[in-house]
């Protein structure tokens, strides 16, 4: 998913943000009862999965039940910065930024969203 956000135009990006919108959406707009058969069913699919034919799935199928709405979330976002954040011109060629020099203004890395570690870029 993030190298599909990465490699392709901005409106991948909004379509992206729209459909994780719309999917959040649409299961808030259930009843409380039916969000937990949903949540349910999604606990006993990973648990059932088959160890030869998802075996990394298989490897972590009892803490996949474990990941949070907000954990959710917050991967999705930092999803999206990031990829807006790598199509962003380098220098962007504002008055602020021209006088940093031609390799843009420095950004601290902690102010930079971090990705899970499945999602980073392998060096």
């Amino acid at each position: 998913m993030y190298y599909l956000l990465k490699s392709e135009p901005p409106d991948r990006i909004v379509s992206f943000l729209r459909g994780v919108a719309g999917g959040e959406a649409a299961f808030l707009a259930l009843d409380p009862s039916l969000q937990q058969a949903d949540r349910a069913a999604w606990t006993r699919a990973y648990l059932a999965v088959d160890r030869a034919e998802y075996p990394h799935i298989w490897q972590i199928r009892d803490d996949l039940a474990a990941v949070t709405d907000d954990e959710i979330f917050e991967t999705m976002l930092a999803v999206a910065i990031t990829g807006l954040r790598d199509l962003a011109p380098r220098p962007c060629g504002c008055q602020k930024h021209a006088a940093a020099g031609p390799a843009g203004p420095k950004v601290p890395a902690q102010a930079q969203p971090a990705l899970p570690a499945d999602l980073q870029e392998a060096p």
